[in-house]
């Protein structure tokens, strides 16, 4: 029911100071969160999930369920504070237990773009991790045709 950031900072500051300053928080507050609860299915949002009310959503999972489903067909998840400031992120697929996100006061018109690069991003480490997981389990590492094409950001 929570989520940790691993890397949380501010244009402009110090690498080092954004690594794990931040401690946990309500995954049903957060575009990461929401986009790994998203992922999960019935039996596994009851497992990580308290009964009854949650953090912005008072009416506990009956009333987060329509959200969840949202952003998976969406595949991304938009969380806009009081404060005009909007998170935005979107998993790294296929096991989805980790993210990307940015967050800030992003014009409206602006959000597309910033979905779509950090989908792109997703996608990069998702095709790493990939290729980390076919190297360390059984059989030979196959380079994937996408390979020869693609150039990282």
């Amino acid at each position: 029911d929570q989520v940790t950031y691993l890397y949380h900072a501010s244009p402009g500051s110090d690498t080092a100071a954004g690594l794990a300053r931040v401690g946990s928080f309500p995954a049903t507050r957060s575009s990461i969160g929401l986009c790994l609860l998203a992922r999960l299915d019935a039996n596994g949002l009851r497992e990580r999930l308290p009964r009854g009310p949650l953090p912005d959503f008072p009416g506990g999972l009956a009333e987060l369920r329509p959200r969840l489903a949202e952003v998976c067909r969406a595949g991304f998840a938009c969380v806009v504070t009081p404060s005009g400031e909007a998170s935005i992120a979107v998993p790294i697929l296929p096991a989805a237990c980790a993210g990307l996100a940015v967050s800030g006061v992003l014009a409206e018109e602006c959000r597309p773009q910033v979905r779509d690069a950090l989908a792109e991003a997703a996608a990069f480490i998702a095709a790493d991790l990939g290729e980390e997981a076919m190297a360390a389990g059984p059989g030979t590492r196959q380079q994937r045709p996408s390979d020869h094409s693609r150039s990282r950001p």
